[in-house]
């Protein structure tokens, strides 16, 4: 299960999911966009989050591989020790967003928007 929260633990997402970890249920309450979303993740491999806006969300140790993140907003967001491996991030926001520890392995980094505020 994969239990999305905003700061002030209203709960906006759940996804179930079977014993191989395909997703068979999604119950949303509408919010598309995440900001200041806490989320307690299970894993987001190959997941399509494009466009959306996760600014200053908590996303720390979260397992984006192969996820599509084209033009996501990322400002401020906690991506320490994410696993990005092979995501495309092309054109996405990480101005002010930490990503100490994160594993940016064969990630597409094409025209991500970064700043001073910005750990690698």
């Amino acid at each position: 299960m994969i239990a999305i929260k905003n700061k002030k633990g209203i709960l906006v997402r759940i996804d179930i999911k079977n014993k191989e970890g395909k997703v068979i249920h999604k119950y949303d309450v509408g919010v598309y966009n995440l900001p200041d979303a806490d989320i307690i993740v299970d894993t987001f491999i190959g997941a399509d989050f494009s466009g959306l806006d996760l600014r200053n969300a908590n996303l720390k140790g979260a397992d984006f591989g192969n996820a599509i993140l084209k033009g996501t907003n990322l400002s401020g967001a906690n991506l320490e020790g994410a696993d990005l491996e092979g995501a495309n991030l092309k054109g996405a926001n990480l101005e002010g967003a930490s990503l100490r520890g994160a594993n940016l392995n064969d990630a597409n980094l094409v025209c991500i928007k970064v700043d001073k505020k910005t750990i690698f």
